[in-house]
């Protein structure tokens, strides 16, 4: 399977220790993407307002996967809240079939 997405290299990848499905990409485009493994569905991506100003390095992920922490050559570290009911709404959403998204 392949995830096409990324504008640039990718730098980072970690897989959720709470959900192996989940995967969470880092990239030279200054964005961080959730990826669902199983049905190569995007599910959301970070950035814009808020998000890294310069390419990303490096993305890990909170052991209750409620996390994400990652750091760029903009001298950051941000944190990301993957945890919530909307979030939590997009990663169940990911797993059907008949999705329009």
């Amino acid at each position: 399977r392949e995830l096409v997405g990324h504008s640039s290299v990718v730098n980072s990848m970690r897989v959720s220790p709470a959900n192996s499905d989940l995967l969470i990409s880092s990239s030279g485009d200054r964005s961080i993407r959730l990826w669902n493994i199983t049905t190569g569905v995007l599910i959301a991506m970070m950035s814009g307002d808020g998000g890294h100003r310069d390419i990303i390095l490096s993305v890990d992920v909170h052991l209750d996967g409620t996390k994400i922490a990652s750091s760029g050559m903009d001298h950051y570290v941000k944190i990301w809240d993957i945890g919530t009911p909307a979030m939590k709404q997009k990663i169940a959403a990911s797993y059907d079939p008949d999705r329009t998204t």
